[in-house]
């Protein structure tokens, strides 16, 4: 792979469902961004023909047969893998990219059923139906580009299946996401409930500077101690790069959280 160009057509002859985003960027180029995703050769080759500098991002879920586990190091993601798989049993061999934020998305085949995107750890969020992930050999908005690990390279390494454990992890997430959200919030929870708000709003459309406003009142207002300004903008700025649920597929309300049907 050595293009962009050549990168998406891979992905997609793999199966990966590919669209593209903005040169260093996460950012969708298309109009319906992740809905617009294929694996349409030719619509691929028009797409880098038109902007040759796009990043590669590969949509998740259940049509690619693809979920990825993202750790992210920024926020200890990587400290709560070791902690977990000390306790649980190492990840599998499975294709493994190291990400230009400096953190990891590890790939998986997917399970069946529906696998929702979500946070299930600190620092460790899952790719599933309905989320997407920018690949190599795109470039981060900070400057490195994503790359394959040697021994994690998707040509050689098959997608393993989720270990028990961490399926678990992903059924607990969804249990905990639709239990009623303490008007306090303490050490803990903070995070993930701002996460899960951001979340929520952007399924609706909400622009990232709206859901930084919206985050930024409810810090100072439920969190004890509130987040630092820069957590909270950086909440707001992830939800903002992802794209709104499809008509008919935004919410459902289970015991006042809202989450995807």
């Amino acid at each position: 792979m050595t293009t962009l160009r050549d990168a998406a057509l891979a992905y997609a002859a793999r199966g990966w469902p590919v669209f593209p985003c903005k040169p260093h960027a996460k950012e969708p180029l298309t109009a319906h961004g992740l809905r617009d995703a294929t694996t349409s050769a030719p619509g691929i080759a028009a797409w880098w023909g038109r902007w040759p500098d796009a990043n590669v991002a590969i949509a998740t879920g259940v049509q690619a047969g693809l979920v990825v586990v993202d750790v992210d190091a920024r926020h200890a993601g990587r400290e709560v893998l070791r902690d977990l798989e000390a306790e649980y049993g190492q990840f599998p061999t499975t294709p493994h990219v190291l990400t230009g934020g400096g953190g990891d998305h590890y790939y998986f085949a997917h399970p069946g059923g529906h696998v929702k995107s979500r946070p299930v750890a600190p620092g460790i969020d899952i790719k599933g139906d309905g989320g997407y992930v920018v690949a190599p050999p795109s470039v981060h908005p900070t400057g490195p580009t994503y790359e394959w690990e040697v021994s994690g390279h998707f040509e050689d390494v098959a997608c393993a299946q989720l270990r028990p454990w961490l399926r678990n992890l992903i059924l607990r997430a969804h249990r905990e996401l639709v239990t009623v959200v303490p008007e306090v919030l303490t050490e803990g929870i903070r995070n993930q409930t701002l996460i899960r708000i951001a979340g929520a709003m952007r399924r609706y459309s909400a622009s990232a500077e709206a859901i930084l406003a919206a985050l930024s009142v409810e810090n100072a207002r439920r969190c004890v101690p509130p987040l630092e300004d820069e957590e909270v903008a950086n909440i707001a700025a992830s939800a903002g790069r992802y794209a709104p649920a499809a008509e008919g597929q935004r919410q459902t309300v289970t015991g006042g959280v809202s989450e995807y049907a």
